[in-house]
């Protein structure tokens, strides 16, 4: 059943928006969060050190049981899985305080020849668990939704790579709004809604490009609105100035503290809001299954707004 969410009007950390958008929980989410606990054992792809107590407190089933709560358990696992790998490798390598472009490109090269060839580096756990991943995707997906979302994921891994440049420079806001939504894994997210639940877009529905928009005000809203969820965290582990939204535009725009994340709610609340007008709009469209896409979408976001509940991720960084 879905349920509103409303955010506190009087916590400067937490956008208004909520409300805007309906959440619900998939049935399988306990299933799915014992799937994937059992396959990260079996791939190896964490310890028991740090980063496997965070991607435990991440807690990745409760999550896509909310990002697509119409999903069936396998695609569900599968999401679940994926963003699994995802956390664990940008939580082990690319946030490593020794990583840089250099020495991460050629193991990023190597996943993409992993996502277009199957092949896999020797021992190396990372990859042998991301060409499973890459063989699902092809097994419980159209041929075209797998090309999609493979394709999306190489934009993470790219992104990534971007990411590991910016630890000894200051970002400008317009990159850091360029590279955001990559980087926080939200263009991805959006490209999964589409198969997890049971739709199939026509080419009309892609090429118009109100949907273009909507995925990616969606896209920033997820990174703009984690960016609030996490600066505290991020700000106490680094023992410095994060550079994601609140800390970048106090830099940029001479702000404080609280007029930083003043000005990052309220940008949060104005994307929030057009990303809802476009939702209504291409709800009543008359262009075959998009106005159920519409709708997915809008329970995509809606779902995240459980992520401070559910969630132990920042609370335990």
């Amino acid at each position: 059943m879905s349920t509103p969410h409303v955010g506190d009007p009087t916590d400067p950390h937490t956008p208004t928006y909520p409300h805007l958008f309906p959440s619900g929980c998939s049935p399988h989410v306990r299933g799915v969060d014992e799937h994937t606990r059992t396959w990260l054992a079996a791939t190896a792809i964490t310890d028991a050190g740090d980063a496997g107590a965070r991607l435990k407190a991440t807690r990745v089933g409760h999550i896509v049981a909310r990002l697509y709560p119409a999903a069936p358990a396998p695609l569900l696992e599968l999401a679940a899985d994926v963003f699994a790998w995802l956390v664990a490798f940008d939580d082990a390598h690319v946030e490593a305080t020794d990583v840089s472009a250099e020495i991460l490109a050629p193991r990023i090269a190597s996943f993409v020849q992993v996502l277009e060839t199957g092949t896999t580096p020797a021992q190396d756990v990372f990859a042998g668990a991301l060409a499973d991943l890459a063989d699902r995707i092809r097994d419980l997906m159209t041929p075209a939704q797998a090309e999609r979302v493979l394709a999306g994921l190489k934009e993470v891994l790219l992104a990534m790579l971007w990411e590991t440049t910016t630890h000894q420079r200051r970002i400008a806001l317009a990159e850091y709004r360029a590279m955001r939504p990559h980087t926080v894994f939200g263009h991805f997210a959006t490209t999964l809604v589409e198969p997890c639940a049971g739709l199939e877009l026509p080419a009309a529905a892609h090429a118009d490009p109100r949907v273009r928009r909507l995925r990616h005000g969606l896209a920033t809203l997820w990174a703009w609105t984690n960016d609030l969820d996490s600066y505290r965290t991020e700000r106490q582990a680094l023992g410095s100035e994060p550079q994601t939204l609140p800390g970048i535009l106090g830099r940029e725009h001479g702000l404080t503290e609280n007029e930083a994340f003043a000005e990052a709610r309220r940008m949060c609340d104005t994307q929030a809001a057009e990303v809802h007008r476009l939702i209504t709009e291409l709800a009543a469209s008359p262009i075959p299954a998009l106005p159920a896409y519409a709708q997915a979408l809008g329970h995509a976001i809606g779902g995240t707004q459980e992520l401070r509940r559910i969630s132990d991720r920042w609370r335990t960084a």
